[in-house]
């Protein structure tokens, strides 16, 4: 393909993106169908995030809108790369059920953002963030056309923060801490331009929302927005630009704009008296005037109701005896803290999602009150895992303030998939968290990360335990793609008696 010939498909699918955001989704669908045969696959990947997020408002559409689209789809072709497309396409407009224009939106909010354009430089503009919740699986995933973590860790902050909240009204709830704490969640935005960057700390305060919003079963107003960090105990943090994030809401017809507290003089002088802007401190500030008492009591019900029935209390043991303390032990391995998965369970192995890493996932699922890392620092940057050990500890800081996190970084071993050198060291290292352990007045339970690090390093840990240096429970994290609707991504493992 000539290079012009990528310039004007980049081209079409941005047309095809401002198509949908624009409500023409009829234009939108037709204008990347026709041209997706030709493609490469970056193209094709980009164009199946545009179509899905473009099915996902298939709320607002007329009857014949869907239809029309539904016809566009079907130009697919039945077999060959696109045909798992093709499937998943079909399903998602299938599932998004009619509604009337002006009706509440369940998991959808308006996030303002800033993007920048070496073109056109900064503006602000107003996008949709969708969240779904299902049942099982555990896994936070966030699905992005781009590579930008920030992203990610915006959108990751905000469901944090909208688990605590719920976790905080649970009233002791066992199953209902279990179904927060053990349910999937995944986030979709629209794509921005090529060559604009959308700041990932403005997603925090509406993924909140939106999550808070699916999880309740509780829909949000189409003309309020939101822009805000956030922090995983529920405080909203300032956030730049919000002058002209503000000006594009007045430009997009918002009526009410959510901001952080920290962000309050960026108010003055706004121009006009059309906008409600209103500054929070907290998400519960948010989520007292977004949602009457009545409505939060009775999603509140409702969720005490359906948890039993969905928690993962049978197949996974997560209770301690009272005054246990709890430690994890973990290698820091290349999926942590978030990794990168091709998305085969949305049914296109061509399109990443970025979700949690096997070590956060327990951390959120297990809530341990302390955390080994232990970490190779090899001179070569394929074996330095320096970087991700430190940012899974600032990580965890944020998720579990109360937690103490011990970074050990093991110079020793050059060789990640040398037993010569792995056995020795970590049996030293365990040896002695165990020695320390024994000598506090609490007693501690151990339990150890299956999931991250080479397969020998994992090998290792079942040593260790077989040779009773470590009385240990073990933990597998399976990747989200590996894991059918409902089932548990973690899982104990329980071997037959070693001998």
């Amino acid at each position: 393909m000539a290079a012009d010939d990528g310039d004007r498909f980049f081209h079409i699918i941005e047309l095809a993106a401002a198509l949908f955001e624009d409500g023409a989704p009829v234009v939108a669908a037709r204008t990347l169908v026709g041209g997706m045969a030709e493609m490469s696959r970056l193209e094709r990947r980009l164009s199946c995030h545009v179509l899905r997020a473009g099915i996902r408002q298939a709320g607002r559409w007329t009857g014949s809108e869907r239809a029309a689209v539904r016809a566009e789809l079907n130009r697919l072709p039945a077999s060959g790369s696109l045909a798992s497309e093709h499937r998943t396409l079909i399903s998602l407009l299938d599932a998004a059920p009619p509604r009337e224009p002006g009706t509440p939106v369940i998991g959808r909010a308006n996030v303002l953002v800033t993007a920048r354009d070496d073109g056109v430089g900064q503006y602000g503009r107003v996008v949709h963030l969708d969240v779904f919740v299902r049942p099982g699986g555990g896994s936070i995933r966030f699905e992005q056309a781009g590579d930008d973590l920030a992203q990610f860790r915006g959108f990751y902050q905000g469901v944090l923060a909208a688990e605590e909240y719920l976790l905080r009204r649970t009233r002791g709830s066992l199953a209902a801490a279990l179904y927060l704490r053990a349910g999937s969640v995944r986030g979709l935005v629209p794509v921005l331009r090529r060559g604009s960057r959308l700041s990932g700390a403005s997603l925090g305060l509406s993924t909140a929302m939106a999550a808070l919003s699916a999880f309740l079963n509780l829909g949000l107003p189409e003309d309020v927005a939101f822009t805000g960090g956030v922090d995983p105990r529920g405080r909203v943090d300032p956030v730049g630009d919000v002058a002209v994030k503000l000006q594009a809401a007045k430009e997009r017809g918002i009526g009410r704009v959510y901001i952080p507290s920290g962000n309050a003089d960026a108010v003055t002088g706004l121009d006009g008296p059309d906008l409600d802007v209103v500054t929070v401190a907290t998400v519960d500030d948010v989520a007292s005037q977004a949602w009457t008492s009545g409505e939060m009591e009775r999603s509140l019900d409702r969720l005490h109701r359906i948890a039993p029935a969905v928690s993962e209390a049978p197949a996974l043991d997560i209770e301690r005896s009272a005054g246990t303390r709890r430690a994890l032990l973990s290698w820091v391995g290349r999926a942590d803290p978030f990794g990168e998965y091709p998305d085969a369970a949305g049914g296109d192995a061509s399109m990443e999602v970025v979700e949690e890493g096997p070590i956060l996932t327990l951390c959120r699922i297990l809530r341990p009150d302390a955390v080994f890392l232990f970490h190779t620092s090899a001179p070569d940057r394929w074996s330095d895992f320096t970087d991700r050990a430190a940012e899974v500890e600032r990580v965890i800081g944020e998720m579990l303030p109360g937690a103490t996190v011990h970074r050990r970084p093991l110079p020793a071993v050059q060789d990640p998939s040398d037993y010569g050198q792995l056995v020795p060291v970590l049996r030293r290292e365990a040896s002695g968290i165990v020695a320390a352990a024994s000598r506090e007045a609490d007693p501690t339970e151990f339990v150890v990360n299956l999931s991250s690090g080479s397969p020998q390093m994992e090998t290792t840990w079942h040593l260790l335990k077989a040779w009773r240096v470590i009385p240990a429970r073990l933990f597998q994290v399976r990747e989200a793609r590996f894991a059918g609707a409902g089932e548990a991504r973690v899982r104990e493992v329980v071997l037959p008696a070693y001998t």
